[in-house]
């Protein structure tokens, strides 16, 4: 990832992922109406590359990020086969 690569060097990586996850966790776990589901799927997808690497695996511990996920999957599938 690159935040913790040799060509960009931030700080506080582990604060600034936990923030950007909170964030994203917040766009997913917000109940949408049928015309957001393009901004969950997009939230979604950016949760799998931000959290892609290896390096930060205690960060989504931190955030509970796969079980928080697990919970909103299958409101998530309801809304996507309507």
């Amino acid at each position: 990832m690159l935040l913790t690569r040799k060509k960009i060097v931030v700080p506080n990586a582990e604060q600034l992922l936990l923030t950007i996850g909170e964030f994203l966790l917040t766009c997913i776990s917000r109940p949408s109406e049928r015309g957001n589901l393009w901004r969950v799927a997009e939230a979604l997808d950016t949760v799998f590359d931000v959290f892609a690497e290896d390096d930060f695996n205690h960060v989504m511990q931190q955030l509970g990020l796969i079980e928080k996920l697990k919970v909103f999957l299958p409101q998530y599938k309801r809304q996507v086969s309507h």
